[in-house]
C-alpha cells in the first residue's frame, strides 16, 4: 500500500486486506528499493464471539456487551448496528492489557464499564476484547446485531431481541419475614 511520510522518522499506511496471515513490512521511497528490516505484520480476522444480553427493552437503552476476537486495540471508530440503526460503541481491553483511555474508545477505570455497570468477569475476556453499546429504540422484533469497525465490513454478532417490558401492578404479600421463603404473587401484564 502507499505510505504517507509524516516526518523524518514516521510514515503511515493502511494494513493490507486478503485474509489472516503474517506479511513482511518494508518501506520504499521510490517503489523499487525496499528496506530489509525483517519486520512482520499480522493481519487477523475480526469475529463476534458472544453477546450479552441478547434481549432488551423496546424503548432502547439496554447496555449490550459484545465479546470479539481480533480487536487488538481500541483506536478504531466502533459502531454497533441493530438492524439498520447504527449507535456508537466503546471498547474495553482485557484487564491484563493497557487500560488507559485510547482514541476512539473508552477503557474503564476503577472497576466499572463505560455503560456504568461492573466489568465483565474474567471468562468474558477469554479470547478477545469487549465492545459496549446501548440498544436504540425499536418495535418488538428480532433484529440483526453487527459490529462495524472503522471502514471495514460489518461483523455479525448474532441477533438482538426487542421485547415489551413487563409492567407490574401489585405484589401480594408486600412483605415477608427474612428467611421464611414466603410465596409471592406478582400481577401485571
Amino acid at each position: 500500500t502507499t505510505a504517507t511520510v509524516v516526518n523524518h522518522t514516521v510514515a503511515t499506511c493502511y494494513s493490507p486486506a486478503g485474509g489472516a496471515r503474517h506479511v513482511p513490512l518494508e518501506l520504499s521511497l521510490n517503489g523499487q528499493d525496499f528496506s530489509s528490516s525483517g519486520l512482520l505484520f499480522e493481519v487477523v480476522p475480526l469475529t463476534g464471539l458472544h453477546v450479552h444480553p441478547h434481549v432488551g427493552d423496546e424503548r432502547g437503552g439496554t447496555p449490550v456487551k459484545l465479546r470479539v476476537s481480533g480487536l487488538a486495540h481500541c483506536e478504531w471508530d466502533l459502531t454497533c448496528v441493530f438492524g439498520h440503526v447504527a449507535v456508537p460503541a466503546s471498547c474495553m481491553l482485557p484487564p491484563d492489557r493497557d487500560l488507559s483511555e485510547a482514541e476512539g474508545g473508552v477503557a474503564p477505570s476503577g472497576g466499572s464499564s463505560p455503560s456504568g455497570g461492573s466489568l465483565p468477569s474474567r471468562l468474558w475476556w477469554e479470547g478477545g476484547s469487549v465492545v459496549v453499546c446501548r440498544s436504540p429504540a425499536h418495535v418488538p422484533a428480532t433484529t440483526r446485531l453487527e459490529l462495524r469497525v472503522w471502514r471495514l465490513a460489518n461483523v455479525s454478532a448474532g441477533e438482538f431481541i426487542y421485547v415489551v417490558p413487563p409492567v407490574m401492578h401489585s405484589v401480594t404479600p408486600s412483605r415477608a419475614l427474612d428467611g421464611a421463603l414466603t410465596p409471592v404473587v406478582v400481577r401485571g401484564r
